[in-house]
């Protein structure tokens, strides 16, 4: 294998970043002890720029080229964006109904099966408290759309994963190597 530049990232297989080479993972170094590095990197990706200089950090991210192509959005070297799971909003949500009517007829069982949406039957003299509750779907000629308020939003304001498919592999920078040269 040929000597690598200075700074260069490749990706490795191994569980191990090899010898002069090190973890993509953001580690923070020592500018006095990586200054071949720093002058080529700098502290582009983290460190205060004075005593410590950072790599970049690839974990959880998809590497994307430098500059802009047409019509594609300039992005600096070193930029960063994007999260791995993200929490949806109901803004976000598609515009979409939930259907539910009611018959207007006294319920008069208390099994579910093939029954609506009913007002209790409070007939023969039973308290109002009593009133029978039970579900279905109702499309009869006697439905009645029921309120607004009756279908509360729903969710757990929980964050969905936003990652394409991926493969895990080790990414590295080489600390030691041949100076790049500007072409």
């Amino acid at each position: 294998m040929s000597e690598p530049y200075i700074a260069e990232i490749r990706m490795f297989g191994c569980g191990f970043p090899p010898r002069h080479w090190a973890d993509c993972i953001g580690t923070k170094l020592r500018i006095s002890e990586n200054t071949t590095l720093y002058a080529i990197i700098g502290n582009l990706y983290g460190g205060d720029g004075h005593t410590t200089m950072a790599l970049p950090n690839l974990s959880g991210r998809v590497p994307l080229h430098a500059g802009h192509g047409i019509g594609l959005s300039y992005h600096p070297l070193g930029e960063y964006s994007g999260f791995e799971s993200i929490p949806l909003t109901q803004e976000q949500l598609p515009t979409h109904n939930h259907k539910i009517t009611v018959n207007t007829e006294p319920a008069t069982s208390d099994e579910g099966e093939g029954m609506v949406l009913a007002k209790g039957d409070t007939g023969r003299g039973a308290p109002a408290s009593r009133a029978i509750k039970i579900y279905n779907d109702y499309s009869g000629a006697d439905a009645v759309p029921m309120s607004t308020s009756t279908l509360l939003p729903k969710g757990g304001s929980t964050s969905h994963p936003n990652l394409q498919p991926y493969l895990v592999v080790r990414f590295c920078m080489a600390l030691a190597g041949e100076f790049p040269i500007r072409s």
